[in-house]
């Protein structure tokens, strides 16, 4: 697994791919504090993207995000 650091600069670089930051967002998930669900939560107002914005407010609820991370995919 990636340091936290390189996991919270891949899902605020809005360059990166959608399918990297959601995935930086599922590794997040188990690791945010009320801190970082309200950065989270942030990254996901700003994208783009409404698959990337749904796949990152899922992390952010906790919720199984696999079929967010499979519509990215397409």
């Amino acid at each position: 697994m990636l340091p936290i650091d390189e996991l919270w600069k891949t899902i605020e670089n809005s360059t990166a791919a959608p399918t990297a930051r959601a995935g930086a967002a599922v590794a997040l998930q188990r690791a945010l504090d009320e801190g970082g669900r309200k950065r989270l939560r942030d990254v996901a107002a700003t994208c783009a993207s409404n698959d990337l914005r749904a796949a990152v407010e899922a992390a952010v609820a906790d919720e199984d995000i696999e079929a967010r991370l499979e519509a990215l995919a397409d």
